[in-house]
């Protein structure tokens, strides 16, 4: 379900994973961190946190995991602040962001308040607000600052004094205006006719925080520009990669995005050099 590929050579180097065929065995969709010598896999479709060494991953040693965390479903995405502390976005009553206790995982610390930048949404209470502003998490290790990226709004939290974290900046990346639907069965949240997409997927390393922005609507369609934040949450450029790319990483280095390109006839992984002009594909 997850497959490792080379950058130098286009390589797949291992797949991890599999789809369902079992308890606690991985579903879709699925989020991956990696912290120095650890893979994590966030598995939502059954709220469980796998991980494992980087190297034994990498080398294909396994497929699955073996160090499983199961979790409240409540949890949407997830940010492991060392072995003792998660970070989570999800569908919280009593604030915006949570902080888990491994050890206790069903123990839920919530706090943070929901910026409304729509002037309407301070009519909603946090389920709502939930449901439409979910966030992923990256960590700058050089200052120990957080940015939780929405769909329309970039955070920025400092977390020097964890497990406490500071609420630093709010920043609208654009206007948002969404409906609350509750059918008895299903609880959503969606945007409202004619507002902008929003953030297709972001990635971040030490230097820089990229955003892949689609400014198109439901009637206007665009392909979406790779918006680039300092980490005091200043826009420095934009930077049109010409084509339809999905959810974007970058280096250490800050040399390189890698972007994925789906036509009808293959899957593309492309290298987007942030020095110069040039640029390489790879077809796995």
């Amino acid at each position: 379900m997850v497959m490792a590929t080379s950058v130098k050579s286009g390589e797949v180097l291992a797949t991890i994973l599999y789809k369902g065929r079992g308890p606690f065995e991985g579903m879709p969709p699925v989020n991956i961190l990696i912290q120095n010598n650890k893979i994590y896999f966030h598995s939502r479709g059954n709220a469980t946190l796998f991980s494992g060494n980087k190297s034994d991953i990498l080398a294909g040693k396994t497929k699955l995991p073996t160090d499983k965390l199961v979790l409240d479903r409540s949890i949407d995405r997830c940010l492991p602040l060392g072995d003792s502390l998660l970070l989570a976005s999800g569908t919280f009553k009593e604030g915006r962001f949570a902080l888990i206790d491994p050890e206790n995982p069903k123990r839920v610390t919530c706090w943070g308040m929901y910026p409304d930048f729509w002037e309407e949404e301070k009519n909603y209470n946090n389920i709502v607000k939930s449901r439409f502003h979910q966030s992923r998490f990256f960590r700058n290790s050089q200052s120990n600052r957080i940015a939780a990226v929405g769909t329309y709004t970039l955070t920025f939290m400092d977390l020097t004094a964890a497990p406490k974290a500071e609420p630093v900046k709010d920043i609208l990346l654009h206007g948002y205006k969404y409906d609350y639907s509750d059918s008895g069965q299903f609880r959503y949240s969606k945007k409202r006719a004619g507002v902008v997409n929003g953030v297709k997927g972001a990635a971040a390393n030490d230097s820089h925080i990229y955003i892949l922005f689609d400014s198109g609507t439901d009637i206007d369609s665009r392909h979406p520009l790779i918006w680039v934040f300092d980490w005091d949450g200043n826009l420095i450029r934009k930077i049109d990669a010409g084509e339809e790319i999905s959810p974007i990483g970058v280096d250490e280095m800050d040399a390189y995005l890698y972007a994925v390109k789906q036509t009808e006839e293959n899957t593309c992984i492309l290298r987007l050099p942030l020095r110069d002009t040039t640029r390489q594909r790879y077809e796995p």
